[in-house]
């Protein structure tokens, strides 16, 4: 199921693991380093949880600079230049097919221009988000991407979701804009700016944006501010705060200072009650002693965290951690993202930006 903006540093995804999530406070947590992956290509895949790893490399050319990822169960998306997606069947002999996004669009030729800087998984297809053009769908089952309107403006889409109702949000630089009628009308439901990642849980709606944290419980009729304990800067500078959700608990981890005006320490949050209070994680005092730390998140139980330069594990709630997969850092790419689907991992590195 995605967008920073384009300056985050993308992880996701682990699995394994059936113990229940430990948020009790602790006084140490360990590191265990084991004979962990140089991953000095561009797509590697795992299909034990982190233990092996494969290079995918020659599923694609060569001369194809990755700009964007998503995994849709078993497919992988990799977006290019001139509009051009890669699809990877993970499970059928990792099989691969070469499409152009803007096939439809009859009167235009791509250019190297047309990059393909936003791919997103919802409920009823894959978006992709198309420099100089806008938003594509290609519903699940049919062939082609179609263009799919956005609020005049709109210059890029830094993360789309869907709810149960068949409604589309995305967020973007002006806020967050919601559609019921596959595009055809838009309402901006947030109105505070620039909006760098939202997650929904249950009926609320959380979004991190140029002045900070918001909360909606009735889908963007009103929102609150959402002050978090001990943290006296929560406003335009947090714009590069960790948000996500798993089961019922909300995640926030707040990077240590990148620029002068940041906070000095990593921080790591969460909450059970929709973040109406807040406590720190069992996991924070790992987590403060970490460099430049991107992506905290829990999936099938396991707590993974992501650095600019390697991939941990916890399947303890924090306790303990394992180095699972090192990334030299290069000049040749600026996100370095992790998705994963059933037991299977797949880590991509992209050049980004705009």
């Amino acid at each position: 199921m995605g967008t920073l903006f384009n300056l985050i540093f993308c992880a996701l995804l682990l699995v394994g693991c059936k113990t229940e999530p430990n948020h009790q406070p602790i006084a140490h947590s360990t590191t265990e380093i084991k004979e962990s992956f140089n991953f000095d290509g561009n797509i590697i895949m795992s299909n034990n949880a982190g233990n092996t790893w494969e290079s995918l490399d020659t599923l694609i050319p060569k001369n194809f600079d990755i700009m964007s990822s998503t995994l849709n169960d078993h497919l992988l998306y990799l977006g290019g230049d001139s509009a051009e997606v890669i699809i990877i069947d993970m499970q059928n002999g990792k099989n691969y097919t070469r499409e152009n996004i803007m096939t439809t669009v009859l009167d235009k030729v791509p250019i190297a221009a047309n990059r393909v800087t936003n791919l997103s998984v919802s409920k009823s297809g894959v978006f992709a988000f198309v420099l100089g053009e806008g938003l594509f769908k290609k519903a699940f089952g049919k062939s082609n991407w179609m263009p799919f309107s956005t609020p005049e403006g709109t210059q890029n889409v830094h993360q789309l979701m869907e709810d149960e109702d068949g409604n589309t949000y995305i967020a973007c630089p002006y806020g967050v804009y919601k559609t019921p009628d596959q595009g055809a009308t838009w309402e901006r439901i947030f109105k505070y700016g620039f909006a760098n990642n939202m997650v929904k849980i249950a009926d609320n709606i959380l979004v991190n944006g140029v002045l900070g944290l918001h909360k909606t419980e009735d889908y963007g009729k009103t929102w609150n501010k959402i002050a978090i304990k001990d943290w006296n800067i929560m406003n335009e500078n947090d714009t590069e705060i960790s948000l996500s959700s798993y089961k019922d608990t909300l995640l926030i981890l707040r990077p240590m200072n990148r620029e002068m005006w940041k906070p000095a320490i990593n921080e790591l949050v969460y909450s059970h009650d929709k973040g109406k209070t807040w406590q720190n994680h069992a996991a924070n005092d790992f987590i403060k002693q970490q460099d430049k730390i991107n992506k905290v998140f829990y999936v099938n139980d396991r707590m993974i965290c992501i650095t600019d330069t390697k991939m941990m594990y916890s399947d303890d709630g924090g306790k303990s951690w394992v180095t699972s997969m090192m990334c030299p850092v290069s000049k040749d790419f600026t996100i370095f993202n992790v998705m994963s689907y059933e037991n299977s991992l797949v880590c991509i590195k992209q050049r980004g930006g705009c």
